[in-house]
């Protein structure tokens, strides 16, 4: 660590439980060992390592101090995007209710062609259902006549 900042090891991730995939990407990009800096989390960044997690390393109240810091950052950030994300969300609200009224009217024309053969298929099956339940009381009966003898 020292002055020159601090310093993220496969020792630390692995000793941190950082994710398989993550600590894999990390030593393909940087190999043993890579410090903390602008450069190094630009390069992790664009090779989809999630840069934030090392701040999870961070101990009180160094990790405090970072929390208080990046709050207005996402409160920011969050604002910025929010009339981006109202716009997307009414627009997938929209598909998708288009979506479900066609795959509904679908289903409704589905369940329309099944029944007649459902409907066959109940019939020719209930007498079959029929003489199975007549000889499973006869044997319940028989069964249980004979329990009860002993």
């Amino acid at each position: 660590m020292g002055g020159r900042g601090f310093e993220v090891t496969m020792a630390t991730l692995k000793k941190n439980k950082g994710c398989s995939t993550q600590v894999t990407k990390f030593k393909e990009l940087f190999g043993e060992s890579a410090r903390v800096n602008l450069r190094n989390l630009r390069k992790a960044r664009e090779a989809g390592l999630d840069v934030e997690w090392v701040t999870c390393l961070l101990q009180k109240p160094l990790r405090d101090k970072y929390d208080a810091a990046v709050k207005p950052l996402w409160d920011k950030y969050d604002a910025a995007v929010k009339p981006l994300q109202d716009k997307y969300d009414a627009a997938r609200n929209s598909l998708w209710d288009k979506y479900l009224a066609a795959r509904n009217s679908l289903w409704d024309k589905s369940l329309a062609a099944k029944k007649p053969l459902w409907d066959k298929y109940l019939a020719a099956k209930k007498p079959l259902w029929d003489k199975y339940l007549a000889a499973e009381n006869r044997l319940i009966v028989e069964v249980m006549t004979e329990a009860g003898k002993d």
